[in-house]
């Protein structure tokens, strides 16, 4: 009698220690990885990826995202904006407790073959994907941040301390407007202030990405591609980084490929061999 005492006894211990054990699996958090490949089209676009309707982050080629959140189910969209030529594309996974998921922005393009059609697309990988290669998104949405779904608040920048306000689509606006003194005044006037906009500065770097290789003529081109790569680079962003670094080695003008080596120096600790 004695031994079948203290044999359920031990089950009921048993069955506690399960039932503590399933409790804590219960609360574990889910991951998600979103991620793009580094020849994932098109080139020049990143696109906004939204989570739940939420503006989360931009995505460029070569980067991830990773996040913990709640386990659950989640819609996940790459809004690229009509004027970009991609088509718009969303996906629902459920994330599983104590799980990673992966999901990939995967261009149509597939490998060195050739492509029926040019846009994006977002697929539930089957496996876990090799990031290490890939870049970790730093910058996230303010909407993302203060809704606290992703657990987390990056070192904010200058002009988020200070709370500082611009109106960007006006700012974007009149740099996509303005001749090049406009353009100048205004990137200086952006430096000053360290105000950081991801809509700013993508469009600063899309302006950069459509002037670096063609011949610059006057002092006056080359020194608002050089400025407009000093805000880039001031930014500290590692998104930019790629864009300074193909500016340093292959812009037409050599006093351009100069600033931007320096740049690179100045804000990345990257040095490059001349060219």
């Amino acid at each position: 009698m004695e031994i079948l005492k203290k044999y359920f006894a031990l089950l009921g211990m048993l069955a506690f220690l399960l039932t503590i054990s399933s409790g804590v699996a219960s609360e574990e958090k889910a991951t998600l990885v979103v991620f793009r490949g580094a020849k994932s089209v098109p080139f020049m676009f990143k696109p906004m990826i939204r989570i739940n309707g939420t503006p989360a982050f931009y995505l460029p080629r070569g980067y991830h995202a990773e996040l913990e959140l709640e386990a659950g189910e989640y819609l996940i969209e790459s809004d690229w904006k009509a004027a970009h030529g991609a088509p718009d594309r969303e996906i629902s996974v459920v994330l599983e407790p104590g799980k990673r998921t992966f999901v990939q922005l995967k261009s149509a393009l597939e490998g060195f073959g050739s492509a029926t059609s040019i846009g994006s697309d977002l697929e539930q990988a089957t496996s876990s994907m090799n990031l290490s290669k890939s870049r970790k998104v730093t910058r996230y949405q303010p909407a993302w941040v203060e809704s606290g779904v992703g657990g987390f608040l990056p070192e904010p920048t200058k002009n988020e301390r200070y709370g500082l306000s611009l109106d960007t689509e006006l700012a974007v606006g009149d740099f996509e407007s303005g001749n090049d003194e406009e353009k100048l005044q205004l990137v200086r006037y952006l430096m000053r202030l360290e105000y950081f906009d991801e809509s700013i500065l993508f469009e600063i770097e899309q302006y950069i990405l459509n002037n670096y290789k063609r011949p610059l003529e006057k002092k006056a081109d080359v020194q608002v591609l050089a400025f407009a790569c000093k805000y880039l680079g001031s930014s500290r962003m590692l998104e930019f980084q790629p864009t300074l670094e193909e500016v340093a080695t292959n812009a037409y003008a050599k006093p351009l490929r100069r600033y931007a080596k320096g740049y690179l120096e100045s804000f990345f600790g990257v040095k490059l061999g001349d060219k």
